[in-house]
């Protein structure tokens, strides 16, 4: 996908340039920007010939049509080095804090599952207008372990920048 094409944000593109340096393996599956479903496994060890060999192999996979119902990537690193899983672990740790505004800021993103040791899933909700200034409230669902997390992020749009504030929603009491 191209850097500033927010229509793909969330789905197979730049930050797959970031998170394949972990593993030296990495099963990619997703959608094309024309909407074409692919499946492919990259290896990125061994001599330059073995690498470009492999990258061969990758659009070979990239020319095999693909059956799939999904909109959405998916990302598996296969055989990772004991430093890779501490980054991927912190890593998504912090992709975790952060995803309440990944939400907010990207209305056609609409559900993020985290994958690990167990699985996180966080999903957008409503969207609500709040009083006449043109401050929005979205509702957001944490899900881990059967367990469901409410939250509203506040969101205010102006021409000198975005604000968003989140409060986490206990039994009807918002807090900050």
């Amino acid at each position: 996908k191209s850097f500033d094409g927010t229509v793909l944000t969330g789905h197979f593109g730049s930050g797959f340039l970031v998170t394949h340096a972990i593993s030296a393996t990495v099963s990619i599956r997703g959608v094309s920007e024309t909407g074409d479903p692919f499946q492919l496994d990259f290896e990125r060890t061994g001599t330059v010939d073995e690498i470009r060999e492999n990258v061969s192999h990758c659009i070979e996979q990239l020319n095999v049509a693909h059956q799939t119902e999904t909109s959405s990537s998916l990302f598996r690193y296969q055989r990772l080095s004991p430093e890779g899983q501490q980054i991927a672990r912190r890593g998504l740790v912090v992709l975790d804090r952060c995803l309440p505004y990944v939400l907010a800021f990207t209305p056609h993103l609409d559900r993020v599952a985290l994958v690990a040791d167990s699985e996180v899933e966080w999903c957008r909700g409503e969207l609500a207008s709040v009083g006449s200034g043109g401050t929005v409230a979205i509702t957001v669902q944490r899900r881990e372990h059967g367990i469901t997390q409410d939250f509203k992020i506040y969101l205010k749009n102006s021409t000198s920048g975005h604000i968003a504030l989140l409060s986490k929603c206990d039994g009807g009491v918002e807090r900050i």
